[in-house]
Formats: structure tokens, C-alpha cells, sequence
């Protein structure tokens, strides 16, 4: 067997020597532990860590052993062993983590889907409790060879092998719904529009807009078609240049009644402009003849007034695009951290409601037995009730049931006179002892009766008392063993 490396012998030596009470017999144990088991047969690492105790809430670095015991063809048992200050035994203790003797800890492994299962030697917490380890604390003063690391491991393997602690979960990926830990993807900022006309648009659906004043250059009309009619009117822009326009005059538009721009549900409201601008543009712009003017004409008519028309619309746009924009991102952000929280809750209900259902199935069986327990003795009960006019109406005998009665007289044997004899000298040795106590000062707290005056008297009385002790003895062991035949 390799020894252990001179790198972990040194630092196990500086860890124990200024904390640990025992330094000699902790750092040996941990060697040996070492060589056997570090990174090799159970794998275990060694490290130190604090420890919060759960009896008395007291917090101290610790040494910890952390491996895994193998107890099946695939199964392997994560455990954790902690050595407190005082390993490995403590006479001053206060509670049940104090006596020096090693804590040892069943852990999760969420990583491979196993989760503690509480059962005989391991509570809800994982805690492992055992007979070998009642034991050490309170007999390892008289046989310190018994008790050792290298030993806890194979009772923990033996206790492991009985009755698993573990058992293996794995979440169905039907039932849990997949949560997606990117954040979608923002859309693309569209370019900024410019503010003014003789920019160029890159943004394809304000170019689009914008080209729509212009004439088509993909259409054919026939050579027969009136210049007039070849491009098709401008699309509304505001009030002014609705499909009504050409059929109203310029003044029943620019002379509206004054409570028409007050209503919400006017034109000026539902485009975003004061109704004073659009009078002020109105007054600036020609009447426009759709059926007398030629396409040309019309085209440089309508990019003169379109200007600031299409910046209002233009600052509107990149309003609500870069404002909106700032919105969408805290709410994407605040959407993104909501769903890891549901999904880490998710996570830890699962792990509490699976480690519920193994405790509800511990209690079942729990209960299971006590039922049958319960069963039993109220059969007994009623075997007894029938028997009880039997045993009042019989004196010498007790019946267990119907057929089978035990007879009182073999059971039942008077005292003799060598008994009584007995007694009696035992009383009389008694008596002989408390007289000596009393010459001595030890009996029941009275004081030493022997002193320089009664030393003489003292020294006589007790030749006597001793002598006749010494017969009585002699006499009451020859009757009890020799002639009673009671055993030693």
C-alpha cells in the first residue's frame, strides 16, 4: 500500500495541530483513514469546512471527509464524515454533537437525480445514527481499538447494503414544462427617419410611404389613355388631401366651425396635430385639380406640401419606435427573471413534494406495523376474557388456554429454614460492617469515633468485630452454596 503524500501530510498536520484537543490520535486515525481510502476504493477528498451544530446552534471549522460508499452494481452512496475538535472521545460534553464522536451526514446529489430517503439510521436531514456510534461515545475509554474511521466506513457499507438511504429520481421531461434560459432575441432598431425632406429614407416602410406620391414606373398604360389619368392619385395625407377634397371648396375646409376641432373623434384629433397647424398649412397650399393638371405637375405640387407633413410624421414614428423601445426592454428583462424564479421554485417543489412521498411511505409502514401490533394483542385480550371464569373459579392453577393450565404448586416453593438462616446471618454481617463504617467515620456522615483517648478500646472492639465478621461470612457461604446449592 502507498503511502499518502507528503503534500496532504502536511497540511493535515498543520490543520489538526493548533484546534484539534487530541492531536496525535486525530492525525493518525485521518492517516490511516487517508491511505486507504483518498482518491481510491470509496474516493474519498478531505477539506475543512464550517459546521453549524443542529442541538446547540454552535458553529466550528471542521475537518470533513466527503466520498461515496458503493452498495450495488450502480448505486454509490454520497456521504460526508465531519471530525470535531474533540475526536475522538470527550468525557465534558453538553450535548450529543459534543462527545467527540465523528457526524455523519447522508448528502443529495441532485446532479445525479439521487435524494436522501429517511429510514432506520438516517433522519429527514440526511444524519446517519447507528448502534457503532452510541457506542463509541460511551464506551471508547475502555476499548479505544474498536472505534476508528477505517471501521465507521465498513459499518456505514454493511448498514448501507441493508437498507439504501438513497433513492433515485429523475424528472420526466413530458410533465415539466421547458423554459428557455436565452432571452429572445430584441427586434432590430429600424433606422432613424430624418427630419428632413431632402434626406434619403433608408427605412424601407417610410420609403415605401413616401414613394407612393410619385408615379409608378413599372405600369404600361395604352398610348389612347389621357395623360390626366395614367398616374393614380396621392394617397391622404391629412384633412386636406382626403378623397372629398377635390369635391370641396377651400374655404368651407379652412372656415370649419370651431367646435369641430374640439371633438375627439375629429381629424386633427386622430392624426396627432393641433388643429391650428393644419389651418396654417391649408393656407399655403393651391387647390389641387386632379383631372386638369398633368402628372409632372401634380408630383412637384405634392412634394412641396408634403414637406411638413412628412416631418410631423416622421417625429411621431421615432417617438413611439425609441420610446416604446426602453419598455420593451425592462419588461423582457423583468419576463426573463421571472421565469428562472418559477423555474428554480419549480425545481424545489418537486424535490420537496418526492421527499414528502418518501416520508408519507416511511409512516405507512409505521402504521402498518402498529395495526398489526394493535391486532395482535386484542386477540390476546380476547383469548384472556375467555379464560378469566376459569382462572377466578380455579385456586391452584393458572390457565394460558383452554387445554394447557400451569399448577401453581410447581411454580410456588415456600422458604425453608436454611432460607430464613441465611437472612438472618446476612443481617448480622450487615450490622458488623455499619459498626466498623462507624468506628472509621464513614458511615452515613458521622464523625471518626476513634481518636489518642479511645485508640485502645477503638482498636479492640474492632479485633472482635472482624473476627466475628469473618465466621459469619464463613458460615453463611458454606449454607448457600454448599448445602442450598445456589450458585456463586
Amino acid at each position: 500500500m502507498l503511502g499518502l503524500s507528503p503534500e496532504v501530510a502536511k497540511w493535515l498536520y498543520n490543520v489538526i495541530e493548533p484546534q484539534y484537543i487530541n492531536r496525535q490520535i486525530t492525525y493518525t486515525h485521518l492517516y490511516h483513514f487517508l491511505e486507504v481510502h483518498f482518491d481510491k476504493n470509496f474516493r474519498f477528498r478531505i477539506k475543512t469546512s464550517i459546521f453549524t451544530s443542529g442541538l446547540t446552534g454552535r458553529s466550528n471549522l471542521l475537518i470533513n471527509l466527503n466520498g461515496s460508499i458503493p452498495t450495488g452494481a450502480d448505486t454509490e452512496v454520497p456521504v460526508v464524515i465531519w471530525i470535531p475538535h474533540n475526536y475522538p472521545y470527550s468525557s465534558e460534553l453538553s450535548s450529543e454533537d459534543d462527545m467527540g464522536v465523528p457526524i455523519v451526514f447522508v448528502k443529495n446529489d441532485i446532479s445525479k437525480g439521487l435524494y436522501v430517503k429517511p429510514g432506520n439510521h438516517i433522519d429527514s436531514q440526511g444524519k446517519f445514527y447507528h448502534p457503532y456510534l452510541n457506542s463509541w461515545g460511551r464506551d471508547y475509554s475502555t476499548n479505544s481499538s474498536f472505534y476508528n474511521l477505517l471501521k465507521l466506513v465498513d459499518v456505514m457499507k454493511a448498514s448501507f447494503e441493508k437498507e439504501c438511504p438513497i433513492f433515485r429520481y429523475t424528472l420526466d421531461e413530458h410533465t415539466i414544462p421547458k423554459f428557455d434560459n436565452h432571452a429572445p432575441s430584441i427586434p432590430r432598431k429600424p433606422a432613424k427617419i430624418p427630419l428632413t425632406a431632402d434626406q434619403t429614407v433608408s427605412d424601407e416602410p417610410i420609403a415605401n410611404a413616401v414613394a407612393l406620391n410619385k408615379e409608378p414606373t413599372n405600369s404600361h398604360m395604352p398610348d389612347d389613355v389621357p395623360e390626366k389619368y395614367k398616374s393614380p392619385p396621392p394617397l391622404p395625407g391629412n384633412i386636406l388631401e382626403s378623397a372629398d377634397f377635390g369635391r370641396t371648396s377651400r374655404h368651407k375646409i379652412i372656415e370649419r366651425p370651431n367646435s369641430y376641432a374640439d371633438k375627439g373623434s375629429s381629424p386633427a384629433a386622430s392624426t396627432g396635430f393641433d388643429a391650428h397647424e393644419i389651418d396654417h398649412m391649408a393656407k399655403h397650399v393651391d387647390d389641387i385639380d386632379l383631372l386638369d393638371k398633368s402628372s409632372n405637375e401634380l408630383g412637384n405640387g405634392l412634394n412641396n406640401r408634403s414637406d411638413v407633413i412628412s416631418k410631423k410624421i416622421t417625429e411621431g414614428i421615432n417617438d413611439l419606435v425609441y420610446k416604446g423601445n426602453d419598455s420593451i426592454n425592462t419588461k423582457l428583462s423583468q419576463l426573463n427573471a421571472d421565469t428562472s424564479k418559477i423555474d428554480t421554485l419549480y425545481k424545489q417543489l418537486s424535490f420537496h413534494n418526492h421527499q414528502a412521498k418518501a416520508n408519507d411511505e416511511n409512516l405507512n409502514r409505521h402504521i402498518a406495523y402498529l395495526k398489526n401490533q394493535i391486532s395482535r394483542i386484542n386477540l390476546f385480550n380476547e383469548q384472556l376474557e375467555e379464560l378469566k371464569p376459569q382462572n377466578l373459579n380455579s385456586d391452584s392453577k393458572v390457565f394460558l388456554s383452554k387445554e394447557n393450565a400451569l399448577d401453581l404448586e410447581n411454580i410456588i416453593i415456600a422458604d425453608s429454614p436454611l432460607v430464613n438462616q441465611v437472612y438472618e446471618l446476612s443481617g448480622e454481617i450487615r450490622a458488623i460492617r455499619d459498626s466498623l463504617d462507624l468506628l472509621s467515620g464513614k458511615f452515613q456522615g458521622e464523625n471518626e469515633v476513634i481518636n489518642d483517648v479511645t485508640l485502645n478500646q477503638c482498636v479492640k472492639l474492632a479485633r472482635n468485630l472482624g473476627r466475628e465478621l469473618f465466621w459469619l461470612q464463613m458460615l453463611k457461604n458454606d449454607i448457600a452454596y454448599n448445602r442450598m446449592g445456589l450458585s456463586k
